[in-house]
C-alpha cells in the first residue's frame, strides 16, 4: 500500500480487514491475518474475531481465539467475561437486540 498509494500500514488497516473475514466466514484467513501482523495483537482485535466464531458457530476457532486473549490480558478470566454476560442477559430479557457490525447514535430530532 505504501508503494501504491503512498500509506503506511497501519493496525486499523490491519484490523478493518480482520473484520471483513470475520463477516464473510473466513475465520481462518482472519485469523492468520492476526498472527501476521506487524502491530501488537490487542484484545480489540481478537474479540472481533471471538464474536465471529459466535455468530458462525465455529467452537474451536472461538475456544483457540479465548486462549490468545487471555494469555494477552490474564484479568480477564476474572470476572469481565461475566460481567459482559450480566449485560447481555439484561439486554435479552429487556428485548433489546443488537445486531453485529451495527452502531447507533441518535441524531437531532
Amino acid at each position: 500500500m505504501s508503494n501504491d498509494f503512498g500509506i503506511n500500514l497501519a493496525k486499523e488497516h490491519y484490523s478493518c480487514m480482520v473484520d471483513l473475514l470475520c463477516r464473510v466466514g473466513r475465520l481462518s484467513k482472519a485469523e492468520d491475518m492476526i498472527k501476521s501482523m506487524l502491530f501488537q495483537h490487542d484484545d480489540v482485535v481478537w474479540s472481533t474475531l471471538l464474536r465471529a466464531c459466535g455468530l458462525h458457530g465455529d467452537v474451536d476457532c472461538g475456544r483457540c481465539v479465548a486462549d490468545e486473549i487471555l494469555k494477552l490480558d490474564p484479568s480477564f478470566a476474572k470476572g469481565k467475561w461475566r460481567e459482559a454476560e450480566e449485560v447481555r442477559k439484561m439486554m435479552r430479557s429487556k428485548g433489546v437486540i443488537k445486531e453485529p457490525g451495527w452502531s447507533w447514535i441518535k441524531v437531532k430530532d
